[in-house]
């Protein structure tokens, strides 16, 4: 097994790391990750996650560069269904970005975190993964979205489609 990925401790207190997203058009397919440090004034383009913990510990693999990185079951999932099949996407999430074994970045982290979510491209809420509620919702949708080009039982392309509807409305592009 790989080494385990260590964090490097940002140049600067104006800065946070970037998450670049690597595609696949896999669900199940390895999650691949690279972690860029940039400065808030740059004001980079990224998407922040919105998601809990929800009690889970850091036990599940991605690949950071050539070293692996912990995740949480949650993360995974979001990260998966989130995942471009085309395009390397840029993503701020608080469990990867943060050095979590630093107390003096988490700290001075958490005090850019309004500002993180507020220049952020999207915020994007992952609730979870699927339920019985859930799933009743994207049935309600699929009657509610024309969605136009794709196979209307497929879920997984569904949940695609608006994320990406989601994505076209916040950059102004309605002709998709």
């Amino acid at each position: 097994m790989a080494d385990l990925y260590q964090h490097v401790p940002l140049s600067s207190p104006r800065s946070i790391r970037i998450l670049k997203l690597h595609p696949s058009n896999d669900r199940n397919s390895p999650i691949v990750i690279d972690l860029e440090e940039v400065t808030t004034k740059n004001k980079p383009k990224y998407y922040a996650l919105s998601y809990t913990w929800g009690g889970q510990h850091l036990s599940c693999p991605i690949q950071c560069g050539s070293k692996i990185l912990l995740t949480t079951p949650n993360c995974l999932a979001a990260m998966r269904q989130l995942r471009d099949e085309n395009v390397i996407e840029l993503y701020w999430i608080d469990s990867i970005c943060i050095d979590q074994t630093s107390l003096s970045e988490r700290s001075e982290q958490v005090a850019l975190m309004g500002e993180i979510y507020s220049h952020a491209y999207m915020v994007i809420a992952w609730l979870g993964e699927s339920d019985p509620a859930t799933e009743g919702a994207i049935e309600c949708l699929k009657s509610l979205v024309d969605i136009g080009y794709m196979n209307p039982l497929d879920e997984d392309a569904i949940r695609r489609a608006l994320f990406q509807k989601a994505k076209d409305l916040v950059k102004g592009n309605t002709t998709k």
